[in-house]
């Protein structure tokens, strides 16, 4: 019998995700998923975290830096955020800017915040409603909408605080502005909105469901109604969702499961006309849009994330095949029903894209989009901004209703429920006949309830998740920042400021710093090798080539599992593989390293991993230290495994694990097979 010569098949680097071909189809360089990671210059490594800068986040006043007093070093949230943006007032200072409804109405509150200042209460006598709230400049003033049923406001001084707009005078002799007497002119004030747009020096307004208001040039304060409303309707009945700027003269009308172009958007706005660009689909919700270079990306809840592109005939058109076709697994975990909450960005190259997935009613995962390798990045999650709801004290309780109903103490002993326990009241009419709420209000009474619901927990605790966006410029450049719905902002995956944790805080905490570290879980699911053959193959041996820091401790670590195409055919062949500050990788007798660095050879080559623990006393000395550098490591694991293609799981737990090549071995099955195994 002739010799079976050996097969090899591997990755020497690596591009992006691919979730949608199956495994044993993937082009080398891709991987099957990812979660944490980013693809730099051919290797994975992990993202990094999410770092609460001091500047913008409230101090936590009950935490001091020692029991005798001191400098605050805890944080706690903004509550109940309704909207953040930005604001360059006059002097050229940038702010941001955070609308918070804790409290009353009538006492919100709008922050402002910047680099090297207290963060300043801008307003504290506001009201803000169920809506969301949005920030648009104009000029030198910065306006926030808080809804159809609240005016717009505007701020032009941080000192000065958001104020009520009133009409100014428009300069009628410019050709872009109708020639018309100002005074009684017939132009209304700017309607009640949920949102604007600044474009081309005008303030474009979408209100009415399908109507966009334009202000007059050079004046965000009158719009004329019937010269200057404009319909964004064909023949379609969808509301309009939100106005994105295309160019200088074309503005995108998104609505529901349509979009449309306005063009020629010059002058005094007489030669401006309408252009459809689909009625196949739609834009989920006013924050899921971002340009991407000369193309627009949207999330459609009918085709997913989308693209629309100008193309060489000047011809503005959606692509076919949705940009997020690569990751539809994942699209297809969207809840739709929440999807317009969906948050996207644009910041170094990378598209972001926050997402609720799994039946989450908050954004629970962030899609990234890298431009530099035109791949997917797969996707992050993480608990320092993204948490499930839990009934406290009561953990089998997993919706809120439930949680809510458990356990309640009502005055009524046979009142078991909510529901039932706050119906026990009395009627002011009818002498007690009126035995309900809405009897006794229809026949003019007024009905006073009895009975309170108390749960016997302290009750629920709302999931967290990813409420915003923004790139705001800090530390010399223009950084992403994230909101969460907890009330914490920070910066996010910065190779600067970020380092290779998530900082979740902990409000419970009364003493010392609340902040904790998360390592930040990392997993990645490679292609299916196949050695090019769809034949089978005893698999023997696989390699992987990793970078590891702080990869250390007694518990988790590094765990890679071999999956064959059969059903469920699994087989771990390293499990919580850690590694040593003390021991080297060779020589195997040398003598291990003194963590003090006592003896000056913190750097000696060699060693299992080179980071520093903090309870340690450590002198530098003179040959310097580098508690950031990764060790390279090959990991050769043999085993006897069949399949026609095997896939790697490589996961890690703790610190930080850079993947750089992967390769399988094995040979031709010789039997002869008449069925599958």
């Amino acid at each position: 019998m002739p010799a079976l010569h050996p097969l090899n098949d591997g990755d020497p680097a690596f591009v992006g995700v691919n979730a949608k071909i199956a495994p044993d189809r993937l082009k080398p360089g891709f991987v099957s998923d990812a979660v944490n990671v980013r693809f730099d210059n051919g290797a994975i490594v992990p993202r990094k975290g999410l770092k609460k800068v001091g500047w913008v986040n409230q101090t936590n006043t009950e935490i001091t830096s020692h029991s005798t007093g001191g400098r605050h070093i805890g944080f706690k949230p903004f509550l109940n955020v309704k909207g953040i943006g930005k604001f360059s007032d006059p002097n050229g200072v940038s702010w941001l800017l955070a609308a918070s409804a804790e409290g009353n109405a009538g006492s919100h509150k709008v922050y402002a915040m910047t680099a090297g200042n207290d963060i300043q209460v801008v307003n504290s006598n506001l009201t803000f409603d169920e809506n969301d709230v949005t920030f648009v400049q104009c000029f030198n003033v910065v306006l926030m909408f808080r809804g159809e049923d609240l005016e717009p406001l505007k701020l032009s001084r941080i000192d000065d605080g958001f104020v009520s707009i009133a009409q100014e005078e428009t300069d009628t002799t410019i050709d872009e502005n109708e020639d018309r007497e100002i005074v009684d002119d017939g132009t209304d004030q700017i309607p009640n909105a949920n949102s604007g747009l600044f474009f081309s020096n005008r303030l474009l307004i979408p209100h009415s469901r399908d109507l966009v208001a334009a202000s007059d040039y050079l004046s965000y304060t009158r719009y004329q109604p019937i010269l200057s409303n404009f319909r964004i309707n064909s023949g379609s009945d969808d509301k309009l969702v939100a106005l994105w700027k295309f160019d200088q003269t074309t503005l995108l009308c998104f609505k529901e499961s349509s979009v449309y172009a306005v063009r020629n958007i010059v002058g005094n706005l007489s030669d401006i006309y309408l252009d459809e660009l689909s009625r196949t689909m739609g834009l989920t919700g006013a924050k899921a849009v971002t340009t991407v270079g000369k193309d627009v990306w949207f999330l459609s809840d009918q085709r997913g994330i989308v693209s629309l592109q100008l193309h060489e005939s000047g011809k503005l058109q959606g692509q076919d095949i949705p940009a997020s076709d690569a990751i539809q697994p994942l699209i297809d975990r969207i809840n739709w029903d929440y999807a317009h909450k969906a948050v996207a960005a644009y910041w170094g190259n990378r598209a972001y894209w926050a997402l609720p997935v799994d039946g989450a009613k908050e954004n629970n995962i962030v899609a990234v989009y890298d431009f530099r390798n035109g791949a997917w990045s797969g996707y992050d999650t993480g608990e320092a901004f993204t948490k499930d709801g839990v009934c406290n004290g009561a953990t089998q309780y997993t919706s809120e209703g439930a949680c809510v109903a458990f356990g309640g103490a009502c005055s009524d002993a046979n009142k078991k429920d909510k529901v039932s326990c706050e119906a026990v009241g009395t009627c002011s009419v009818g002498g007690g006949s009126h035995t309900n709420k809405t009897a006794c209000e229809a026949a003019g009474g007024n009905w006073t309830q009895t009975n309170t619901w108390t749960p016997s927990g302290t009750g629920w605790t709302p999931e967290i998740g990813i409420k915003d966006f923004i790139t705001f410029k800090f530390g010399g450049a223009e950084r992403l920042f994230m909101l969460t719905s907890e009330g914490y902002m920070g910066v996010y995956d910065d190779p600067i400021i970020c380092d290779d944790y998530d900082e979740r805080t902990v409000t419970a905490t009364t003493s010392g710093r609340n902040s904790l570290y998360d390592d930040i879980p990392t997993e990645v699911t490679t292609r299916g090798y196949s050695m090019n053959s769809v034949d089978f193959k005893n698999f023997k041996q696989a390699n992987v080539g990793i970078a590891t820091n702080n990869v250390v401790g007694d518990s988790g670590g590094i765990t890679i599992t071999c999956k064959l195409d059969g059903v469920k055919e699994t087989e771990k062949i390293v499990e919580n593989l850690t590694f040593s500050r003390t021991k080297y990788h060779k020589p195997f007798d040398k003598a291990n390293y003194q963590e003090s660095n006592v003896n000056d050879d913190n750097l000696d080559p060699d060693r299992e991993d080179y980071s520093m623990d903090v309870d340690t006393a450590f002198d530098p000395k003179t040959n310097g230290v580098d508690p950031d550098k990764r060790q390279d490591s090959l990991q050769k694991k043999s085993f006897n495994l069949k399949g026609s293609f095997l896939q790697m799981k490589i996961e890690n737990t703790k610190g930080v694990t850079e993947i750089k090549s992967t390769e399988v071995s094995g040979i031709p099955d010789a039997t002869t097979i008449t069925t599958r195994r």
